[in-house]
C-alpha cells in the first residue's frame, strides 16, 4: 500500500513536470511568435516613416496677379512655376518677366505676382527714393546698408537676418528691434531710410 502511494505521488510529480515543460515550451513558442510580429510591425513602421519623409510637403502663399490666390500645399522640391500653376496660373494683367519661375520655393514663402501697373508704380517710387537718397530697408543689399552712418558689416548682416526671419519692415522704427541697433544709431539713419 505504501509502495502504491509512493508510485502514485511519483506519477503525479512526473505528470506535473511534463505539463510544466509543455507549458514552458508553449510560452517560448508564443514569445517567439510575439517577437516576430513586433519585428514585422517595426519594419512596416520604418517603411511608413521612409514614405512620409520622401513625400514631405510645404505650404506657400501665392498672391497678387494669379487667378486663384491662396495658400497651397506643394511637394518639397517645387519651384515658383509650380506654385503659380497651383494658384490657377497668371492673371491676364500679370507682369510675367518680374518673377523668376525657376526659383525653388520654401515652406512659408509668400509668392507675389505683380501686375504691370503695380510694377511701373513700384519702379517710379524706387527711382524717386534714389533721387532723394533714401534707402529702402526691405530691398537694400549688405553693401548699401553699410553705407549708412553707424552701420558696419555686423549690423548690416543683422538687418538682413532680421528681414529674412521676421519679414519685411513695416515702419522705419522697426529697425530698433534689430539686435545691435540702438536708439543713437537709429537717430543717425532715420532720415536716410524708408520702407516699401
Amino acid at each position: 500500500m505504501k509502495k502504491q502511494e509512493i508510485l502514485k505521488h511519483f506519477l503525479w510529480i512526473c505528470m506535473g513536470m511534463m505539463l510544466g515543460g509543455c507549458q514552458k515550451e508553449a510560452m517560448e513558442l508564443s514569445w517567439d511568435a510575439a517577437q516576430e510580429v513586433t519585428d514585422q510591425e517595426m519594419a512596416e513602421s520604418e517603411t511608413e516613416d521612409d514614405m512620409i519623409q520622401t513625400e514631405e510637403t510645404i505650404f506657400v502663399h501665392v498672391c497678387g496677379a494669379v487667378n486663384n490666390p491662396g495658400v497651397y500645399e506643394l511637394s518639397v522640391s517645387s519651384r515658383i512655376v509650380d506654385a503659380v500653376e497651383a494658384a490657377g496660373g497668371f492673371a491676364k494683367e500679370a507682369a510675367l518677366d518680374q518673377i523668376n519661375l525657376a526659383a525653388v520655393v520654401r515652406d512659408g514663402d509668400q509668392i507675389r505676382v505683380w501686375t504691370q501697373q503695380e510694377l511701373e508704380k513700384k519702379t517710379e517710387i524706387e527711382t524717386e527714393n534714389l533721387q532723394e537718397g533714401l534707402l529702402d530697408l526691405n530691398r537694400a543689399t549688405l553693401e548699401q546698408l553699410m553705407e549708412l552712418p553707424g552701420i558696419g558689416q555686423a549690423k548690416a548682416e543683422a538687418i538682413l537676418s532680421y528681414r529674412e526671419q521676421v519679414g519685411k519692415f513695416q515702419t522705419i522704427e522697426e529697425l530698433k528691434n534689430v539686435s545691435g541697433i540702438k536708439k543713437s544709431i537709429f537717430e543717425k539713419v532715420k532720415d536716410k531710410i524708408i520702407v516699401h
